[in-house]
């Protein structure tokens, strides 16, 4: 009789114990609702934040959003990351930088002929695979009004300098940016000033270094 009384008053103590810990994280669950009413998303790698509402920051929960972030979630750009990834420079545009990034769009990447793409993506042409990627990346950060002042300091033409030290030429053709490459390739600012972390992205419509 004893031993189960005893056993019945556990049982009655832990059921207890349950029942005042399910309260307490109902209540709290309950607070956590009433204080965080929205979480804002980072845009452009800043933090928008509202009287009364908890920051992604605030709740520990801010993401990197380099450029190699960026391009990574671009339905538009998935050839491209495909490169970056042979090329093994996703790493390098996930770096301090900062870089601006003219990225040929997946249509830009049509435009090579596929048996060129799939050779340029074997390990064995690594070398020059990044050798063309990184002759569409500057170092620094240019806004597309950065390249527009420059283009009209140097008297209609702007020259910069890529990481891999090729050349590339911008002028301002038609309301839009034009850029030529050494080789005398041609592409288009087709959307500019995509923001990230560590610098800029321009979408491009044509691939430098191909011919």
């Amino acid at each position: 009789m004893k031993k189960f009384f005893f056993t019945t008053s556990l049982v009655a103590t832990f059921t207890l114990v349950a029942n005042v810990g399910f309260a307490q994280e109902k209540q709290a669950v309950a607070t956590a609702k009433k204080t965080v009413t929205k979480v804002v998303t980072p845009v452009g790698g800043k933090i928008a934040t509202e009287p009364g509402i908890v920051s992604t920051a605030d709740a520990g929960l801010l993401q990197p959003n380099t450029i190699a972030d960026v391009i990574g979630s671009s339905k538009n750009h998935t050839t491209l990351l495909a490169a970056l990834k042979s090329a093994g420079l996703v790493e390098t545009l996930a770096g301090a930088g900062p870089f601006t990034v003219f990225a040929p769009t997946n249509d830009a990447f049509a435009k090579i002929p596929t048996a060129g793409l799939d050779i340029l993506m074997k390990p064995e042409y690594k070398a020059a695979l990044t050798k063309i990627l990184t002759g569409h990346v500057v170092s620094g950060s240019l806004k597309s009004k950065d390249i527009s002042d420059a283009i009209k300091t140097g008297g209609g033409k702007a020259i910069l300098t890529t990481l891999s030290g090729d050349k590339l030429t911008a002028i301002e053709e038609k309301g839009k940016i034009k850029i030529t490459d050494a080789a005398g390739n041609i592409a288009y600012v087709s959307l500019a000033d995509i923001a990230s972390d560590n610098g800029v992205i321009h979408s491009i419509d044509a691939v430098f270094g191909t011919q």
